[in-house]
């Protein structure tokens, strides 16, 4: 749920881009701002993802490792 906020405030702040002040005063072309909103947004999705699926794993082995101790207690 993160990643898809984030993914979509960069893309309103691409839609935005001639609306909020630039105090950087660089000249970027259009295309270049396009791409690099391109790129935070799927690096974003691809590490809320990779998050998601640690937190899976993570939990997964978690369980499994109380369920052995439960057992080796068990026969003690």
């Amino acid at each position: 749920m993160t990643g898809l906020i984030v993914v979509i405030l960069v893309f309103c702040l691409f839609i935005g881009v001639g609306v909020f002040p630039d105090f950087t005063y660089e000249d970027v072309p259009q295309n270049k701002t396009a791409s690099r909103a391109l790129w935070l947004c799927l690096s974003v999705l691809l590490s809320t993802t990779l998050g998601a699926q640690f937190n899976r794993i993570y939990g997964a082995l978690g369980n499994k490792i109380s369920e052995q101790a439960e057992t080796d207690i068990w026969w003690i």
